[in-house]
């Protein structure tokens, strides 16, 4: 979706809200993702919405955050956020949202359930071919309403591997990965001590 012209973001955190918007909004209990849950809700009973260049917050992903946990249940809560977010945009297409922003939902879900799959290959979690699989499978509903072919090069080939020969993409793109973290984790040390 694109909100204020890309200006507004799915994050609860960088917002300032008067109080009374939080008088029956609350976020779902035991459940991870919470934000994609409840924003639509919060935009939707918003009358003004004015957005700043500058920063006032800097976001920082810590190693053991939610976001960059690798979990069963977790992947789970994201795909059901995903869904409810999905149907507010469906429900209110054409009302608030147009056809277009639908499919940019669908591609926004896409690319995000992609980038877990694409975490999850290096992950030694006990549960990783069950995510593997559940995103997976999750990611099939859209190869039919998802144009991969106007994706970049590497994508295509992730999702080519994905749906027709797994094994091979965990053979090979794992040990890639962790080159690839290992020499950006290098650069990064490197880098302060030349600063």
């Amino acid at each position: 979706i694109e909100t204020a012209n890309r200006r507004i973001n799915f994050a609860i955190w960088n917002k300032f809200y008067k109080r009374k918007i939080w008088d029956s909004i609350r976020f779902p209990e035991g459940k991870v993702y919470e934000d994609l849950y409840i924003i639509l809700q919060i935009i939707d009973k918003t009358q003004k919405i004015y957005s700043m260049d500058k920063i006032l917050v800097k976001h920082r992903n810590r190693t053991g955050s939610i976001f960059m946990t690798t979990m069963l249940k977790n992947i789970q809560d994201l795909i059901d956020a995903w869904s409810v977010f999905e149907n507010f945009v469906k429900i209110n297409t054409p009302n608030i949202f147009d056809a277009e922003q639908l499919q940019k939902t669908h591609i926004q879900k896409f690319n995000d359930l992609l980038m877990h799959y694409i975490m999850c290959l290096s992950s030694s979690s006990s549960e990783k071919y069950d995510i593997l699989n559940l995103i997976s499978q999750e990611l099939k509903k859209y190869e039919k309403t998802i144009n991969i072919k106007s994706y970049r090069a590497k994508i295509r080939l992730i999702c080519y591997m994905m749906f027709n020969h797994p094994e091979l993409l965990r053979m090979f793109y794992t040990p890639c990965y962790k080159i690839y973290k290992c020499i950006k984790k290098f650069t990064c040390v490197l880098c302060k001590f030349i600063i």
